[in-house]
């Protein structure tokens, strides 16, 4: 296995190897806006550098300022790819009953420890929040087929534009496949 110095040249192997190159060689750090970034070769001609103006201190105009100033999360690598697929692709549905609110939920399955120091268990009904309480119980309903599960907060996260992350038993239990909105009560 392959060990990368830094946490850009993983994540520059990992889009690589996603984006469907056959193989990713770190190549040589290059200047970029004043910035040393570590770029993958993943092909002949081809290379991918992570966008080193957020590190160089530039400012920032338009879509990404505005996401920038609303969400505290950093915005860098892949969970900047993730954040703009999330907001690309997934959509609010209007469809909540009311006293719940709509809310947008990924699912994990890996680790092992919640933030609590539990063994985590990924066939569990548990969620991780960023910042309600341990312990706290939720009520959601997939607003796409009605079904719902009550669940408890023990673990910190998303680290993305989600409002919660669900593990994947409970994503299961309410038949969830890819991140949706879902209607949230008691939170």
């Amino acid at each position: 296995m392959t060990r990368f110095k830094t946490a850009a040249a993983m994540a520059c192997a990992f889009l690589a190897l996603a984006s469907g190159a056959a193989e990713a060689r770190p190549k040589q750090a290059r200047i970029d806006s004043g910035v040393a970034v570590q770029c993958m070769s993943v092909g002949p001609g081809r290379e991918i550098c992570p966008d080193a103006s957020a590190r160089a201190g530039e400012r920032r105009t338009g879509r990404a300022a505005r996401s920038e100033a609303s969400h505290p999360i950093e915005r860098s690598g892949l969970v900047a790819t993730i954040n703009s697929k999330l907001r690309r692709w997934v959509r609010p549905t209007g469809n909540c009953p009311f006293g719940y609110s709509e809310r947008l939920a990924t699912y994990y399955w890996q680790g092992s420890r919640t933030a609590t120091g539990e063994r985590f268990n990924p066939d569990g009904v548990s969620a991780a929040h960023r910042s309600l309480p341990f312990g706290t119980s939720l009520h959601i309903v997939n607003p796409h087929n009605g079904r719902s599960a009550s669940l408890r907060i023990n673990d910190r996260g998303p680290y993305t534009i989600a409002w919660i992350d669900l593990s994947r038993g409970a994503a299961r239990a309410i038949g969830m496949t890819t991140s949706i909105y879902v209607c949230v009560s008691g939170g």
